[in-house]
């Protein structure tokens, strides 16, 4: 009998623990707004360096050192402000579909990969694992390229 009662009262709290919303927003805030339009913005332009610098490996006499090494800083100059913003945003908001805790990435939400969408904000970037997975992904092409 207290085995009944037990699971009754353990099913009671799996059910409340389920449905609770762990303090997630469910109207994003302003300043995650302003982080996911500079994580965008970031990526863009560190993806138009990194494949300028592509350019110029793949065709050497195209371009000279100096413009190689400008190509490289600009690209870690973006690429620093992507981190800074991706610092920024909050990964609070009840559509997100993941967090970071200590330099990890923890699932949570639709476990294909996307959570929700902020587009009826009129924001074009969505941060999810898969924008995160395609930043990680131009710096590995970087370090491939990389002219130091």
């Amino acid at each position: 009998m207290k085995s009944i009662y037990l699971i009754l009262v353990f099913g009671i709290v799996l059910i409340y623990a389920c449905n609770k919303n762990d303090g997630h927003f469910q109207v994003m805030p302003e300043s995650d707004k302003i982080a996911l339009e500079g994580m965008s913005e970031a990526y863009e332009a560190a993806l138009r360096f990194n494949d300028s610098l592509t350019i110029c490996t793949n065709e050497p006499l195209s371009c000279d050192s100096i413009t190689m090494f400008h190509y490289d800083d600009k690209f870690h100059q973006f690429d620093d402000q992507f981190n800074l913003h991706h610092n920024e945003y909050s990964h609070n908001n009840e559509d997100d579909d993941h967090h970071h805790n200590s330099g990890q990435s923890v699932w949570h939400g639709d476990m294909m990969g996307h959570g929700g969408s902020h587009n009826d904000d009129h924001i074009d970037y969505d941060h999810d694992n898969e924008t995160l997975e395609v930043m990680m992904h131009l710096r590995k092409l970087h370090e491939d390229i990389h002219p130091r």
